[in-house]
């Protein structure tokens, strides 16, 4: 195809992606990659520090929140607009400004159809304009399935290079990192990453659940199970867990 030359970022190349804006396929405009080498990296980065920032941060920057968002917003991620709307969801949900808990109990259902039925209308829209990545990742997901229980206890090996075209036989786990490590690694493997993610069940604290269900769907769609993000909430959340579990140290003595 053709080719496209964008100046250099202090010297360090990078190229970015378009991406089709209406269904029609007759539009195109391009993502925001930051430094990364594709936008869904530069989403998972962005939507981290969004958690963190209305999650942890005791003083939240409302002009930190702005940019992130509409950071977020240009790099034309599905999994950044599903974020999005569920960290909106969750928000309205444990807004301690609610102080009529009959009203929140009679918009819940309200609130979450909202949700599914904008998420509902994200997932339609990629499928409309960018069919190629959609129909690719399911067929990655299932194929993920298909050789994790063909190795169901651990898996065919850790590190395995995805590839999206080749040989059917190492052709899988390029397009998420969930059922991705299944295949790698097994029930065995995986269940150090769903423990972990989810072991805040074991701890009563909001932000702790808040922050850790968000990363979970950031790191079930995207390639991140070898990162060092990854694996430091990994290790925080089993260190967090550890400490809580059996020194009974409280929040601020771990902090």
């Amino acid at each position: 195809g053709t080719e496209r030359f964008i100046p250099t970022y202090y010297g360090l190349y990078f190229e970015t992606q378009e991406v089709l804006t209406i269904s029609s396929g007759t539009e195109s405009t391009v993502r925001n990659s930051g430094i990364f080498n594709e936008a869904p990296m530069y989403n998972m980065m962005l939507c981290t520090a969004l958690a963190v920032e209305l999650f942890i941060r005791e003083h939240i920057s409302k002009f930190r929140v702005i940019v992130l968002v509409c950071t977020i917003f240009t790099t034309y991620s599905t999994t950044g607009y599903i974020f999005l709307i569920m960290v909106s969801v969750l928000i309205l949900l444990t807004n301690k400004k609610m102080t009529n808990r009959r009203l929140l109990i009679i918009l819940f259902p309200f609130i979450l159809g909202g949700g599914y039925y904008m998420t509902s209308k994200v997932l339609e829209s990629k499928k409309d304009t960018g069919e190629g990545s959609y129909i690719s990742r399911g067929s990655d997901i299932l194929r993920c399935i298909d050789v994790g229980l063909e190795n169901p206890i651990l898996g065919v090996g850790i590190m395995h290079g995805g590839r999206e075209y080749g040989s059917k036989k190492n052709n899988f786990g390029y397009s998420n990192s969930l059922f991705g490590t299944f295949a790698h690694g097994g029930f065995y493997f995986l269940s150090l990453y769903i423990i972990s993610f989810l072991i805040y069940k074991q701890i009563n604290e909001l932000w702790w659940i808040l922050v850790y269900l968000g990363y979970f769907v950031l790191f079930t769609f995207t390639v991140s199970q070898y990162k060092y993000c990854t694996i430091f909430f990994m290790a925080y959340s089993y260190a967090y867990w550890n400490v809580i579990a059996h020194n009974k140290h409280t929040k601020s003595q771990i902090v």
